[in-house]
């Protein structure tokens, strides 16, 4: 059994291996959940002999086994690459509507607010303030729960007479 002089990156070619079985053990790793010898050997017109006898010499199981590693960690770096992009985005649009919002806010007067229009204005203001400490404590673990917070505005003047 030849020894991967390659440990790090065993998928790629070895010092020694022929470029037929290299192609071969290409093969192998791309058929994934479906790899079997007997696909590849059909697949290249090799015999099933010669195809376990590279499989072995080459210790194509491992190399495989590192190769479907590195895809999924590749896979994983892209994902949360991903989630830190639509995050950054959707902190962005909360930010433009938080202005908006505010900028409407500031033009409600006061005394148009109703005893439970305050208290909700309360209660919103606290639920949000909560939402951002429980977000900041747990950044650092790395979840990614979604959370909501229902936003009570109160009826506009024409609004409350329907």
């Amino acid at each position: 059994m030849a020894k991967n002089k390659n440990i790090e990156n065993s998928w790629e070619r070895q010092q020694g291996e022929t470029v037929q079985a290299f192609k071969a053990f290409t093969l192998y790793c791309k058929l994934g959940d479906e790899r079997s010898l007997g696909k590849v050997g059909k697949k290249l017109g090799k015999s099933a002999t010669l195809i376990e006898r590279w499989s072995s010499q080459w210790n194509w199981v491992n190399r495989s086994r590192d190769y479907d590693n590195e895809i999924r960690r590749q896979e994983l770096i892209a994902e949360k690459r991903a989630f830190q992009e639509m995050r950054k985005r959707q902190i962005e649009i909360a930010i433009k509507i938080q202005k908006i919002a505010f900028e409407a806010f500031k033009k409600i007067p006061v005394d148009s607010l109703s005893p439970k229009d305050i208290k909700e204005f309360i209660k919103l203001g606290a639920e949000i303030e909560r939402a951002n400490i429980s977000a900041a404590n747990s950044e650092d673990k790395d979840t990614s729960e979604a959370m909501t917070i229902d936003i009570y505005l109160p009826e506009k003047d024409g609004d409350r007479n329907k």
